[in-house]
Protein backbone atom coordinates (compact mmCIF):
# COMPACT_ATOMS: atom_id res chain seq x y z
CA UNK A 1 0.00 0.00 0.00
CA UNK A 2 2.82 2.39 1.23
CA UNK A 3 4.37 1.75 -2.58
CA UNK A 4 0.94 2.68 -4.41
CA UNK A 5 0.73 5.70 -2.36
CA UNK A 6 4.68 6.54 -3.32
CA UNK A 7 3.84 5.97 -6.96
CA UNK A 8 0.89 7.52 -6.81
CA UNK A 9 2.46 10.75 -5.06
CA UNK A 10 5.59 10.31 -7.80
CA UNK A 11 2.95 10.56 -10.76
CA UNK A 12 1.47 13.46 -9.17
CA UNK A 13 4.97 15.34 -8.61
CA UNK A 14 5.56 13.93 -12.40
CA UNK A 15 2.27 15.64 -13.73
CA UNK A 16 2.47 18.80 -12.22
CA UNK A 17 6.14 19.94 -13.42
CA UNK A 18 4.86 18.45 -16.96
CA UNK A 19 2.36 21.32 -16.07
CA UNK A 20 4.90 23.72 -15.27
CA UNK A 21 6.94 22.92 -18.07
CA UNK A 22 4.02 23.16 -20.39
CA UNK A 23 3.28 26.38 -18.92
CA UNK A 24 6.82 27.98 -19.15
CA UNK A 25 7.04 26.30 -23.29
CA UNK A 26 3.41 28.31 -23.87
CA UNK A 27 4.67 31.43 -22.33
CA UNK A 28 8.11 31.63 -24.29
CA UNK A 29 5.74 31.46 -27.30
CA UNK A 30 4.31 34.26 -26.79
CA UNK A 31 7.02 35.45 -25.95
CA UNK A 32 8.37 34.52 -29.24
CA UNK A 33 5.41 35.39 -31.26
CA UNK A 34 5.55 38.63 -29.95
CA UNK A 35 8.75 39.40 -30.74
CA UNK A 36 8.27 38.30 -34.00
CA UNK A 37 5.33 40.60 -34.68
CA UNK A 38 6.89 43.73 -33.54
CA UNK A 39 10.37 43.04 -35.89
CA UNK A 40 7.62 42.66 -38.49
CA UNK A 41 5.83 45.91 -37.55
CA UNK A 42 9.66 47.40 -37.63
CA UNK A 43 9.79 46.01 -41.04
CA UNK A 44 6.95 47.57 -42.43
CA UNK A 45 7.36 50.64 -41.14
CA UNK A 46 10.58 50.61 -42.81
CA UNK A 47 9.50 49.52 -45.47
CA UNK A 48 7.49 52.56 -46.10
CA UNK A 49 9.45 54.81 -45.45
CA UNK A 50 12.21 53.64 -47.83
CA UNK A 51 9.52 53.52 -50.55
CA UNK A 52 8.28 57.10 -49.76
CA UNK A 53 11.91 58.28 -50.22
CA UNK A 54 12.40 55.98 -53.52
CA UNK A 55 9.01 57.89 -54.77
CA UNK A 56 10.55 61.10 -53.83
CA UNK A 57 13.36 60.74 -56.10
CA UNK A 58 11.83 59.17 -59.01
CA UNK A 59 9.79 62.87 -58.84
CA UNK A 60 12.79 64.52 -58.76
CA UNK A 61 13.35 65.91 -62.27
CA UNK A 62 17.06 64.97 -63.94
CA UNK A 63 18.47 67.07 -65.54
CA UNK A 64 19.85 66.28 -69.16
CA UNK A 65 18.08 63.72 -68.74
CA UNK A 66 15.95 64.12 -71.68
CA UNK A 67 17.45 61.25 -74.14
CA UNK A 68 16.30 62.76 -77.60
CA UNK A 69 17.32 66.34 -76.78
CA UNK A 70 20.62 64.95 -75.82
CA UNK A 71 21.15 62.56 -79.17
CA UNK A 72 19.76 65.45 -81.04
CA UNK A 73 22.77 67.84 -79.91
CA UNK A 74 25.12 65.11 -79.97
CA UNK A 75 24.03 64.45 -83.97
CA UNK A 76 23.92 68.62 -84.48
CA UNK A 77 27.37 68.58 -82.87
CA UNK A 78 28.80 66.08 -85.14
CA UNK A 79 27.54 67.35 -88.18
CA UNK A 80 29.34 70.43 -87.45
CA UNK A 81 32.65 69.42 -86.95
CA UNK A 82 31.82 67.07 -90.06
CA UNK A 83 31.12 70.50 -92.09
CA UNK A 84 33.82 72.80 -90.63
CA UNK A 85 36.33 73.57 -92.98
Amino acid sequence: MVALQQADQANRLALLKQGEAMTELERQGRARSERAEAAVAEARSRSARDYHAAAQVMLEPTPSADACEAARRAFAEELRRERAP
